[in-house]
């Protein structure tokens, strides 16, 4: 007699049409720390820099993330909570620096050095001198007026001094280099990051300084002027970069990607430049792929919030991290597209919320950290052997499913026929000697008492094995019709559906 389904490994999913929660609400800082403090001299007008930390001092990884907002007289740190909050919950010392950012790069001389994709002629080191003068405050540009006490490099320092003097216990001290003339950061503890004006007075620190990272958001004005250089003082592989495909300086900033060594070529190849039409479909978008992403230069195309856009001139560029821009589920959060893209930039590959260097298993989600065998490295990417008496070894029947969460097909729109497709990815570890994988009848996608008309369909790039297997990644895919008269009630359609995996010869 043939043993039917003596070993079975389960996995429950709940497909949705709204995404579901896989982020923490955002958090509150830490501390909110006046500009000025430590220095008189510091103007306030920019508002305070906000601090986060992990309430665990267990996910505190012992590197500092400074983030940089981005440039006009409107944003300040307030504006950057929600990313904020975010590099605490992976285990950053946290700041938002508050600075001189509403400097008139951009304006057209003699206020500022212009628009232009190319380096103005009169004169052609515009940009980079009003850069440096933002970051060192020593008198280089003649389009910004900003002092020693006002730039970037004083104002981190008073900051993270104050803090380090303030609150001991929570080891700030570590990032804080008090053997020259004035305390400095310890920069090889530092993973320096920006927005937009930002990201390049990052790739400026970068340039002098040894950084432990450097995370780059947006694209900025003027990336194609010339003064982004081939890293020397910070490796090239440790710049990350996030952009928006529809940023209007998605062109320009191609070309420091590629002084850095992040894109092999310009225009970026592989992707479309507007007007020319964006296909959403692109799988190098980081919304259509699973982490970890395997780049350091990471593209994506959701649409920014609210949609339509008409509040800012180009809502794309502003809503790679900025609040009132960021894309987001129907709950009013963070979409979990662009969260885990702001993991991965960071240092979180698989986006498990567990940075690389205290991950481990950086390469395949694993919030929980479950090592059983307590060799360093993490169950979901180490299968479990035990050997009695140091003499052999045993392996205990296993039957182990995973499968990657949450999925969504996003939002269906009324009226319209279409065919939604969506995937995730499931991972299988068998020691039997056969496996094959199952599904429960998908039936309909359901909200309340509302079920859409047409049934769930789902498929596997594999169902089958015909010997032991371990951390095989397969794909399944989801598609639902949607026709034209289907009435759609408002809200969120769901199914559960398990899948099993199962062996005749366990």
């Amino acid at each position: 007699m043939t043993l039917r389904r003596s070993l079975l490994a389960l996995a429950v999913l709940v497909l949705s049409a709204s995404a579901t929660d896989a982020r923490a609400q955002v958090l509150p800082p830490t501390h909110t720390v006046a500009a000025n403090v430590n220095d008189p001299g510091i103007a306030t007008s920019r508002g305070s820099n906000l601090i986060w930390l992990s309430a665990d001092p267990a996910r505190r990884v012992g590197k500092l993330l400074v983030f940089l907002p981005g440039g006009g007289a409107t944003n300040v740190p307030t504006d950057w909570t929600e990313f904020g909050s975010e590099m605490a919950r992976l285990g950053y010392h946290t700041i938002v620096l508050a600075y001189r950012n509403e400097a008139p790069i951009a304006a057209l001389p003699p206020a500022g050095c212009g628009t232009g994709v190319e380096a103005s002629e009169a004169p052609p080191d515009c940009a980079i001198n009003a850069r440096m003068e933002i970051l060192d405050g020593r008198g280089e540009s003649s389009v910004v007026d900003i002092d020693r006490p006002n730039s970037i490099e004083n104002r981190l320092n008073k900051v993270l001094s104050y803090l380090a003097g303030a609150f001991p216990a929570e080891g700030w001290s570590q990032f804080v280099d008090s053997s020259g003339v004035e305390p400095v950061p310890v920069w090889k503890k530092t993973v320096i990051s920006g927005a937009s004006l930002g990201a390049g007075e990052a790739v400026l620190m970068a340039a002098g300084h040894e950084m432990a990272r450097v995370s780059l958001f947006h694209g900025w004005t003027d990336a194609k002027h010339g003064w982004v250089k081939k890293p020397v003082a910070t490796p090239a592989d440790r710049y990350f970069a996030l952009i928006h495909a529809h940023d209007a300086f998605f062109a320009r900033t191609c070309y420091a990607y590629l002084a850095l060594e992040l894109a092999p070529s310009c225009p970026l190849p592989k992707y479309t430049i507007p007007p020319e039409p964006i296909d959403r479909t692109n799988p190098l978008f980081a919304e259509n792929r699973q982490p970890p992403f395997d780049t350091r230069l990471l593209v994506f195309n959701l649409d920014p919030f609210p949609n339509p856009p008409s509040v800012v001139v180009d809502p794309w560029h502003t809503s790679t991290t900025r609040n009132g821009w960021i894309a987001r589920e129907p709950d009013g959060m963070a979409s979990h597209f662009l969260v885990n893209a702001w993991r991965s930039t960071v240092g979180d590959s698989d986006a498990d919320t567990r940075l690389d260097e205290v991950d481990n298993c950086s390469k395949v989600a694993n919030d929980g950290q479950l090592d059983s065998d307590k060799d360093g490295l993490g169950d979901a990417c180490d299968p479990v052997t035990t050997i009695p008496g140091g003499v052999g070894g045993t392996v205990p029947a296993t039957l182990a499913l995973s499968v990657v969460s949450p999925v969504t097909f996003g939002a269906f729109t009324p009226g319209l026929a279409k065919d939604y497709t969506t995937s995730t990815t499931a991972t299988v570890i068998s020691t039997a000697g056969d496996a094959g994988l199952s599904v429960s009848d998908p039936g309909r996608l359901t909200n309340g008492t509302f079920s859409l008309p047409s049934p769930l369909q789902v498929s596997f790039s594999k169902a089958a094995w015909a010997a032991p297997v371990s951390n095989d990644t397969i794909t399944i895919t989801f598609n639902q019709h949607i026709g034209a008269t289907d009435a759609l009630r408002t809200g969120a359609y769901s199914k559960t559906l398990t899948f099993t995996l199962a062996t005749t010869m366990p």
